[in-house]
């Protein structure tokens, strides 16, 4: 727009006095421009940052959950292999139930090592 009005065949504003204004006028527009520029890169910059910010916490439940299913997964198998209903078992005993909490716990904590070992605790 100021490009127009300070070319020659322009017949509404002529003269020398008109033109230094409107050189002075774009140039500030042009600076506005460029801090505009400036100004949507930091915008984006902050929104990748807290992109990032987001998937690491993301990443970080999902490990959490990753853990937590992993230990309850084995516990479930063999409650419910203690749980069946066969008649003539041994399984409702007080040795089979102290068998059941130790093969619990001993595959847990052996879970637990092995992500101890990964890193991941």
């Amino acid at each position: 727009m100021f490009a127009t009005f300070l070319r020659p065949d322009f017949a509404l504003i002529s003269g020398d006095e008109v033109a230094s204004y409107f050189r002075d006028l774009e140039n500030r527009f042009h600076r506005l421009l460029d801090r505009c520029d400036s100004l949507r890169e930091a915008v984006r910059g902050a929104f990748d940052i807290y992109v990032s910010h987001v998937s690491h916490r993301t990443n970080h439940v999902m490990k959490i959950l990753t853990v937590v299913s992993t230990m309850l997964l084995p516990a479930a198998i063999i409650l419910s292999f203690f749980g069946t209903s066969f008649e003539g078992l041994p399984l409702y005993s007080e040795t089979a139930f102290w068998v059941m909490v130790a093969s619990i716990a001993l595959v847990i904590i052996l879970a637990l090592l092995m992500f101890r070992r990964w890193g991941w605790l």
